[in-house]
């Protein structure tokens, strides 16, 4: 039994959705609801039916998020 430590990517440029939520400074869960109502694309790659998101995906996350708190804070 190996231990794999969660704060690391699963591979150098593969993200889960904590790790992606950790990084840009939310709720998973807020991430997921997204992808529901179609403003960000499901990742293309799953394993064990887990969304892995790429370098990329998260660059587009992270800036939806980052639009969203200036338009909150400008309220």
């Amino acid at each position: 039994h190996t231990y794999q430590n969660k704060e690391k990517p699963m591979y150098k440029n593969h993200f889960l959705l904590a790790q992606v939520a950790k990084q840009v400074g939310c709720q998973p869960y807020q991430i997921a609801y997204r992808i529901t109502i179609g403003v960000f694309p499901e990742p293309e790659l799953r394993i064990n039916n887990k969304r892995i998101f790429t370098a990329a995906d998260v660059a587009q996350i992270q800036e939806y998020f980052q639009k969203t708190r200036l338009r909150e804070m400008k309220k």
